[in-house]
């Protein structure tokens, strides 16, 4: 395979990244204006610890560094937060 065929693959791999990171901050700020209703904090470290622990799991079964996994998730969570606190 050519490297600019494997450089298009990667460029289509990164826009659906960007398209399920939209999807996933789209859905944050629904989950902001859900827990506003019923006036739940917006920092929940128990689902958070659940779901760092559920991704890191499912992360090993397709090699992934544990490591990789949690800075990963730990920034797409802490984004969603600030998303969801500026939606109150």
């Amino acid at each position: 395979m050519k490297l600019d065929d494997l450089r298009k693959q990667i460029d289509e791999v990164n826009w659906q990244i960007l398209k399920l990171l939209k999807k996933r901050f789209d859905i944050a700020k629904k989950i902001a204006n859900a827990k506003n209703e019923i006036g739940f904090p917006i920092e929940d470290k128990r689902r958070e610890s659940e779901m760092l622990s559920n991704l890191i799991r499912q992360g090993e079964d397709l090699k992934l560094s544990s490591t990789f996994i949690s800075r990963l998730f730990k920034f797409i969570i802490n984004e969603s937060k600030r998303i969801q606190k500026n939606n109150i």
